[in-house]
């Protein structure tokens, strides 16, 4: 298998074996294609004090409206339009799907309502999108192929995580951190000083309450639980040299994040299937840990494939200017630059100003992606799973919400147009305040306007996703009244 120089030497899976990851900046492009599901590997991780349960959801709805045995069957009709009507069991299952998804609002913002109307909207959607044969558009069929191939490299990604597992030395920290303004040395010396204290036998926690400007000296300076891969490698080396009890004999420097850090070893232990549960309470941090084992296992997977089918890939060719330029082989598979520039052309026309940047970079992070999908993918067809049951009903209620929601965006993107004139009249209006930077002026700090030219792409993707949300918005209030929506559950007719 060739590999491209760029890719890190110096983290290797066996002998001779650098990472397969983009060393680029990676931009998700699934994330903007996504109409109404999710179809990440690992759910993205809500900000602390965010989680959220199905429990915590069903708590908040009135035991009557939901409770199917006990209060209502799940047969009883809730809503209604032409065409169609919406059942309590359909709703709850609405209500579940939006919540495990994370599109779901937070349960004190729910509005039964809304949701109501939004799954009703989508019915409608769906109707209206096949009236237009929209599911036979290049389009739907390019965002289909796109789902087909997400859905067969997560069940087989699934499978062999589970078989595989993980293991991996992690370390339980705490941390004394200031930040850096201006010249380091004041901050680095200041850092000493209190490595001093702590050699003579000051307490962690109260030199986190002293000196630390973190928001972990809220808890002693506890940022819990990390593999090597998740710290700055500064952070990384010191850490996974100390003993636990210890703490790092100099100052950590880290001008990237313009902050030096003083880490303590709070704990250290080997995280297993078995032990991560147990160790590990913070689920934000349980989900981030998930996703680096999952990704190596990933990876593993992916050297693998590309072993048995004499992978070669070239990452250069992803920015040539030769659309005959093999950016991959695999097997009797071939991917030129031809075939990425028509991939990234569907993409534009489907997203259009959501894709702020067509650099090297995304090229480059495209190619990977395209490359690694293919081998799975792969992998996947010869195992037979597109032939399971799981897989079909799976692919089947994705492509509904897909059709409705993307046939919503592309209905809206329709109807919406930005002219010139539009733009420079944001720019005038607004350009003291929304579009200037501050600088220093004989000493003082002053605003002043960029360049029309500089922000001019920002102005306009600004005003499209402006429109486009009220084009979205005035077209499912006209669907409402077009098709009859009437709410037939009282109490939640009765909602703003």
């Amino acid at each position: 298998m060739t590999i491209p120089n760029h890719i890190d030497a110096s983290a290797r899976r066996g002998p001779g074996k650098k990472r397969l990851t983009n060393t680029a900046p990676a931009y998700n492009h699934r994330a903007r294609l996504r109409a109404t599901a999710i179809l990440t590997i690992t759910p993205a991780p809500r900000a602390p004090g965010g989680e959220f349960t199905m429990k915590r959801l069903l708590a908040i709805i009135p035991a009557c409206l939901l409770a199917a045995a006990s209060c209502k069957s799940d047969s009883n009709v809730m809503a209604v339009y032409k065409g169609g009507a919406v059942t309590r069991g359909e709703f709850r299952a609405w209500l579940n799907y939006r919540e495990k998804s994370g599109e779901g609002a937070e349960p004190e913002k729910l509005n039964l309502k809304k949701e109501l109307q939004l799954l009703a909207l989508h019915r409608i959607a769906a109707i209206e999108a096949k009236k237009e044969n929209y599911e036979n558009s290049g389009r739907f069929r390019f965002l289909m192929e796109d789902i087909e191939t997400r859905h067969l490299c997560t069940m087989l990604l699934d499978r062999e995580f589970k078989k595989r597992g993980f293991s991996a030395e992690a370390v339980k920290l705490r941390q004394i951190l200031v930040p850096v303004e201006g010249d380091a040395a004041p901050v680095l010396e200041k850092i000493r000083g209190v490595i001093a204290e702590l050699d003579r036998g000051s307490p962690f926690a109260e030199m986190v309450k002293k000196h630390s400007l973190h928001p972990s000296k809220n808890k002693d300076g506890e940022i819990g639980w990390f593999i090597r891969e998740m710290l700055p490698p500064l952070y990384a080396n010191e850490a996974f040299t100390l003993k636990k009890g210890a703490h790092s004999p100099r100052p950590l420097y880290l001008p990237d994040l313009k902050s030096v850090g003083i880490i303590l070893v709070e704990d250290r232990a080997l995280l297993t299937p078995d032990t991560m549960g147990k160790l590990v309470q913070e689920p934000r941090t349980l989900s981030l840990l998930h996703e680096h084992f999952y990704n190596r296992v990933r990876e593993s997977l992916v050297w693998e494939l590309a072993d048995v089918h004499k992978a070669v890939f070239n990452e250069t060719a992803a920015t040539s200017n030769d659309p005959g330029a093999l950016i991959y082989s695999a097997g009797d598979a071939r991917f030129t630059v031809k075939d990425l520039r028509a991939r990234i052309e569907t993409m534009k026309e489907i997203m259009g100003h959501k894709i702020t940047a067509l650099d090297d970079a995304f090229k480059k992070n495209m190619a990977h992606e395209h490359f690694q999908d293919r081998l799975l993918k792969t992998e996947a067809l010869k195992r037979g799973l597109d032939r399971e049951p799981e897989y079909r009903a799976l692919l089947e209620e994705t492509r509904d919400r897909y059709l409705a929601g993307d046939y919503m965006e592309y209905v809206a993107a329709r109807e919406m147009k930005v002219t010139p004139e539009e733009i420079r009249k944001e720019y005038e209006q607004n350009r003291e305040i929304r579009y200037s930077t501050v600088v220093r002026i004989n000493g003082r700090q002053v605003r002043k306007p960029r360049p029309f030219g500089e922000v001019k792409g920002l102005i306009e993707h600004t005003l499209k996703t402006l429109k486009e949300m009220d084009a979205r918005e005035g077209w499912m209030r006209k669907m409402l009244v077009s098709y009859d929506f009437t709410i037939k559950d009282r109490r939640i007719a009765r909602e703003p």
